[in-house]
């Protein structure tokens, strides 16, 4: 499937729909399926114009969420060329770094940041997003979308099916934000990126999204595509720090986030009653991913009769790669009918339709994950009788100790983190025994940190020995977190 076939879809069932609602400036727009696609024609042949028709040409785009982001990227790669979406929260010589690897010629930045210095000094342009999509429109004189006139001029036309827009070439670029070392750029063909579980029929028909994560994030991208082909409206948040206004405004039923935006949703409906009642009200589902929740969250949202699920994905296979549901507690769900799976020696290995081509410039990197055609997840899981997948945790950070003992960090953070007022952990292994460094939040005291040693305590009368936390350090400020909300544990 291409990005052509996927609109022309839901232009065929649902025209009229309201695909997205945001607000700008206080004033709420509304965009139906037919203004989508006319806006992302009208972008696909500004492209064309600029960069040339399937001309491979690099182009950037900033990752805030906004509906410029849906035009400009989709109207890139029906351009034939390809689309890098980057994180303008970085360092400027990391997003210059970024630009440079993705040998990107341009970038489109959301029109009320700033310029970039490093940028300009590296003389790569940079170009209002809104001021591109209103360029774009002009060049069509106003002419409103027909179905016909996009058949007939973007494929027969200007666009062959033979064209380099096809499913299996590269069309966008994304960094993969990882917890150590320099970040990569993985490449992903239309395919890849369309190739999600489209087993949800009637789920969240007629609902409405939220999504807290940026769109340089690929599990952002994923939820999109997931639910964009189901006539559910996309409410857009630009940034996290508008989460609780913008709840109370679009009142969604599905809810997209990281585990610290979820820890930061229940802290907040916890002291704000309209907003606990909001969500209570409204709210179906909440799509979790990024990292593995094993901790008391499902069981206080299955309170308010909201149901948790865990999505699980890496960059490298265009996000998500299990089903939704069924859903099974503690679990990431089943494989989805794209990839195909096997297990060596606990670690997941996955081969389909969502692995990526492979890493842009980087062929040495990219042999390093790949064995057989199959691509190496480094997530170490567990299956059961039912085929319900279960994350234990990841091949690389596996300590061993002195007495050959390997442990999991990540399955006893889960546990540490049920524990009241731990809310971020990680675990690490000196040989001889196990640390656990805590951070219990901004509200923090010796009686809550002396109740989380007690906690500590309580847990490893529960645990064989070597698993049992020998330490506990507690930190006054957060960890720091990678771009999709991850903790960096290389500190």
């Amino acid at each position: 499937m291409t990005f052509y076939s996927f609109m022309k879809q839901m232009y065929d069932a649902r025209p009229e729909h309201v695909l997205f609602s945001y607000d700008r400036d206080g004033i709420q727009t509304n965009v139906t399926v037919r203004q989508w696609v006319q806006d992302v024609a009208d972008c696909a042949e500004y492209m064309a114009a600029q960069y040339g028709r399937n001309g491979r040409t690099h182009i950037a785009v900033t990752g805030k969420s906004s509906y410029e982001w849906y035009v400009l990227v989709f109207g890139i790669v029906l351009s034939g060329n390809v689309a890098v979406s980057v994180n303008t929260g970085l360092a400027e010589e990391d997003l210059l770094y970024q630009l440079r690897k993705s040998d990107a010629v341009i970038l489109y930045r959301e029109q009320e940041e700033r310029d970039f210095e490093e940028l300009k000094k590296a003389l790569i342009p940079q170009e209002g997003m809104d001021d591109v999509r209103k360029k774009a429109a002009e060049r069509r004189n106003g002419r409103l979308f027909q179905e016909e006139m996009l058949q007939k001029e973007m494929l027969q036309e200007e666009w062959s099916p033979d064209d380099g827009a096809s499913e299996d070439r590269m069309s966008l670029i994304l960094f993969s934000s990882g917890t150590s070392g320099l970040p990569k750029g993985v490449m992903l063909s239309q395919k890849n990126i369309l190739a999600v579980d489209d087993k949800m029929e009637g789920v969240f028909d007629g609902g409405r999204l939220m999504m807290m994560l940026p769109l340089h994030h690929v599990a952002a991208i994923y939820f999109s595509i997931a639910l964009m082909r189901h006539p559910v409206t996309l409410c857009i948040c630009s940034s996290p720090k508008y989460m609780v206004r913008d709840m109370k405004r679009y009142r969604p039923t599905v809810m997209t986030m990281v585990p610290a935006q979820l820890a930061f949703l229940v802290s907040r409906c916890t002291r704000d009653e309209l907003l606990r009642e909001t969500a209570a009200q409204y709210l179906d589902y909440v799509v979790c991913g990024g990292a593995m929740l094993d901790n008391e969250y499902p069981d206080l949202f299955a309170d308010w009769g909201i149901q948790v699920l865990n999505a699980y994905g890496l960059t490298e296979t265009s996000g998500g790669i299990t089903r939704w549901f069924p859903h099974r507690e503690r679990s990431i769900g089943m494989l989805s009918d794209a990839n195909e799976m096997k297990l060596e020696e606990g670690e997941l290995l996955i081969r389909g339709g969502s692995v990526m081509l492979g890493y842009y410039k980087d062929p040495a990197e990219t042999e390093k994950v790949f064995r057989d055609g199959w691509f190496c997840t480094g997530d170490l899981v567990q299956t059961d009788e039912d085929g319900f997948l279960y994350v234990t945790g990841r091949k690389k950070n596996i300590i061993i100790l002195s007495n050959g003992e390997n442990v999991s960090p990540e399955e006893l953070e889960g546990k540490i983190c049920r524990i009241p007022g731990a809310e971020e952990v990680v675990v690490t292994g000196s040989g001889e025994g196990l640390t656990a460094s805590i951070y219990p939040g901004e509200e923090q005291d010796e009686g809550k940190r002396r109740r989380i040693q007690e906690g500590i305590r309580a847990l490893n009368e529960r645990l064989p020995r070597f698993q049992q936390i020998r330490e506990v350090r507690f930190r006054e400020e957060p960890f720091p977190k990678t771009g999709s909300g991850k903790i960096r544990r290389n500190l």
